[in-house]
C-alpha cells in the first residue's frame, strides 16, 4: 500500500502485519463523523489530536522509508492492554494503542502514538506536501477523500452553522469561510430549483462515517432518517473525488445557473475569502474570463460525454 519502492524490513513487515491484524479483532464502527468524546463542536485537529481523540483525522507512519508520504486516516478507537512483551522494564505497565481507519481503502489497524502525526492541511507535513509539485499530493484518491472529512468535521460542524432568519434576505450574521456551505450561502441570491436540491452542510447535523470510505451507491433507495442522510452525504463527498480534466456540472456563483465546465487545476486554499479543496473550471462554449475558482460543494454531477 505504500506509494513507494523498497519495502522496510521483516521487522518493519511484521509489524504491519501485526497491526492489522490486531486491529480487525478489535473493529468497532463509528456512525457518525460526530462520534467520540469530542461530538459535534468546535475544537480544532490540533486540539483533538492532543487528547487523540475518536474522530481525530491523522496521519500514520507507513513503515517505509522509500513511502512519499504518510496514510491519511481516522483515529476511531483507544485500546489499553498490560504490555506482554518480554523487555523486563515494561513489565506490568500498560501500553496505549490507537485504531486508525484509513481513506485509501477503508482498512484498519493499531497504531502508537509516535507512529502519528494531525492531519491538518492548513499545517505541516501536507503544507509542505502541497508545495512539492512533484508528489501531486492532490491527485490522491485518499488524500481527496481525507480533505472531505476534514472540512465536513471542522468547517460545517453544527457549532459553525449560521443562517440569516426565515424570510430574510440578509446574509448570515456569521458567514463561515468554507467551501461546504457554498451552496447554501447561493440560495439567499438566487432562486434555484437546483440550488434548492442539493445537500449542503448547513443541514446535515450528522454525517454518515462510512461515506467517506465507500463509493456512493445509485441504487441506495433507503427510507429511514439516516438512509436518507447517507444519500445526501454521499453526494457531498463524491465531488471531492474529481481529477484534473474531468467534466461537470457546476453551479454559477454569479447568476445561480448550471453550466458544463472542464476541471483545469485543483487546489487547497486557506485564507480570508476561501476555505478547503477548489476547483479551477472553464466553462464550455464560454470566454477564460469567467473561469473561476470553485468547491466542490457548487459541483453537481460527473458528465458521462
Amino acid at each position: 500500500r505504500a506509494a513507494g519502492g523498497v519495502k522496510g524490513s521483516d521487522a518493519d513487515d511484521a509489524k504491519r502485519i501485526k497491526r492489522k491484524s490486531d486491529a480487525l479483532k478489535r473493529r468497532r464502527p463509528v456512525r457518525t463523523i460526530y462520534d467520540g468524546d469530542c461530538g459535534p463542536t468546535g475544537q480544532s485537529a490540533a486540539e483533538m489530536f492532543a487528547r487523540r481523540a475518536v474522530g481525530t483525522p491523522v496521519l500514520v507512519d507507513p513503515l517505509d522509508p522509500e513511502a512519499r508520504f504518510w496514510w491519511p486516516g481516522v483515529i476511531v478507537d483507544r485500546i489499553v492492554e498490560a504490555y506482554g512483551g518480554d523487555d523486563p522494564l515494561k513489565q506490568g505497565q500498560d501500553v496505549e494503542q490507537w485504531q486508525v481507519r484509513y481513506f485509501e481503502d477503508g482498512s484498519f489497524s493499531m497504531c502508537q502514538a509516535h507512529e502519528m502525526r494531525v492531519f491538518d492541511p492548513t499545517q505541516a507535513p501536507f503544507a509542505e506536501w502541497m508545495g512539492c509539485k512533484s508528489l501531486n499530493i492532490l491527485g490522491e484518491p485518499a488524500m481527496r477523500r481525507a480533505l472531505a472529512y476534514f472540512e465536513w468535521r471542522y468547517y460545517a460542524c453544527p457549532e459553525h452553522r449560521c443562517e440569516p432568519a426565515a424570510g430574510s434576505n440578509d446574509k448570515p450574521a456569521c458567514v463561515l469561510q468554507a467551501g461546504v456551505n457554498a451552496a447554501a450561502q447561493l440560495r439567499h441570491i438566487y432562486d434555484s430549483e437546483v440550488l434548492a436540491a442539493m445537500a449542503t452542510a448547513v443541514e446535515k447535523p450528522e454525517v454518515v462515517f462510512d461515506d467517506f470510505f465507500a463509493e456512493p451507491a445509485d441504487d441506495d433507495n433507503g427510507s429511514s432518517a439516516l438512509e436518507r442522510g447517507a444519500r445526501s452525504s454521499r453526494e457531498c463527498i463524491q465531488p471531492y473525488l474529481h481529477a484534473i480534466g474531468d467534466v461537470v456540472h457546476s453551479v454559477d456563483g454569479r447568476d445561480g445557473k448550471v453550466y458544463r465546465a472542464r476541471i483545469e487545476l485543483a487546489d487547497f486554499v486557506d485564507n480570508h475569502e476561501r476555505r478547503g479543496l477548489y476547483y479551477y473550471l472553464h466553462y464550455h462554449g464560454w470566454n477564460p474570463r469567467y473561469d473561476e475558482w470553485v468547491p466542490p460543494s457548487r459541483i453537481i454531477y460527473m458528465d458521462p460525454r
